[in-house]
Formats: C-alpha cells, structure tokens, sequence
C-alpha cells in the first residue's frame, strides 16, 4: 500500500510539477540569450571582424567597405515582396551578402553601375533559418529563393560568399528599394516562465487540496448496513 501511495504521489504531484518547473527555468535561459541578443544589437558599429567564426559575431552591428557586384538574389519577405541581397567584395578579398532593402514583385533595379566603391552598415545576421526548404524549393534559373542557401548561391555566381548577410540599414539602401525594417528580436520569454510557474504553483495547491479532502473523506466513519 505505501509503494502504491508513493508512486501515486510521483506521477500526481512529483513528475508533472518538474516537468513544469523545467519549462519556466527553460524560459528563464532563453531570456537571459535573447537579452544578450538585444544588448549586442545595441552596441556600437564595428569593421567585420576576419576569420572564419563569423557566427560568434551574430546580430552586431557592422561596417563594411567595398564594390558592390552586378548580381543580385531575391529572397522571399512575404507580404513585403523580396529581400534584394546583392554581393560585396570587400576590401580585404571577402564577398559577403548585403540585404538592401526590399522590393514588389514587378519592380526592377537597375545594378549596371554597382561599380563604385561604397560603406554600408548594418546587422550581422548569421541566423539563417532553413525551415521553409521543406515547403518551398529554391529556383536559382529564376533567382527566386525561400530561404536563404548561401552555399547555393555562392556556387551559382561562383564566387566565395560569408556564411553570414549583413542586414542593411539605410546607408545600403539602393533606389527603388523600401528600406529594411529593423531586425526584432521576439522577447517574451518571461511571460512564459511566470505562465509555467505559476502552472506548477496550482497544480501543487490542486495535488494538496485533492489529498486533504481525499483524507477526509476516508476519515470519515461508515455505516455499513
């Protein structure tokens, strides 16, 4: 009888309430990344740091000299039509993807006279998320992308791209482009946390109420007939 209570009070009380108290410290640690984030994207305009671990540099705000190439890669922004992400040769031998802004479907840009060397700023952006790829295919021919493919896009202008894009503001910004909106990071992870908190806090109350009144009520004498 007691090893049944005790497996009882595991599976009533101990093992929900932890898997509830996990999912809020879970909240609390995303919290505490997407602060760094937010505090990082604050931070003051640096050159693109060299080497290869561009990703330890993600969401800081650069600056970057260069000529800009004459081709370009349309990537899929939804409602606002396309990412215009066009190459950059830098200084330094490195070609990196600069996302200067959006444009319609039926727009046109005139690139002929990206020969000019130019600064631009903006975000480092190395979260490329691929999840689209299992919905939509990429048709390089058609220079129309879901998501971005930076080894694909490297091989179809045969040249060595950054794994990484810089998210231009305005000084990227190319006629006939709308300008980028501010990269944003989602940060409501701590609502989250007191929601799952607060979840374990009820059903610990809840566990405690059901076991005092179960105790009651099994206190309580019977008349048997």
């Amino acid at each position: 009888m007691r090893f049944g209570s005790i497996i009882f009070k595991i599976f009533g009380c101990v093992f929900p309430c932890a898997i509830l108290l996990t999912l809020g410290t879970w909240q609390i640690l995303r919290l505490r990344e997407k602060l760094h984030i937010i505090h990082t994207m604050s931070g003051a305009i640096v050159p693109l740091p060299e080497g290869d671990d561009l990703q330890s540099h993600n969401y800081k705000r650069i600056q970057v000299q260069g000529t800009f190439k004459t081709t370009y890669f349309k990537v899929f922004a939804g409602r606002a039509g396309y990412y215009f992400l066009q190459p950059m040769e830098l200084t330094d031998g490195r070609h990196v993807l600069i996302n200067r802004g959006t444009l319609s479907e039926y727009a046109k840009i005139d690139v002929k006279d990206a020969s000019m060397d130019e600064r631009v700023s903006g975000t480092l952006y190395c979260t490329l998320s691929s999840k689209t790829k299992w919905v939509a295919a990429n048709n390089a021919d058609k220079n129309l992308w879901f998501w971005y493919d930076i080894e694909s896009m490297s091989k179809h202008i045969g040249v060595p791209l950054e794994g990484c894009i810089i998210w231009g503001d305005n000084t990227s910004l190319l006629d006939g482009l709308q300008p980028n909106k501010m990269l944003q990071v989602r940060n409501d992870h701590l609502e989250y946390a007191i929601t799952w908190y607060t979840l374990a806090m009820i059903w610990v109350g809840g566990y405690i109420y059901f076991l005092r009144t179960r105790q009651r009520f099994c206190s309580r004498p019977h008349n048997l007939e």
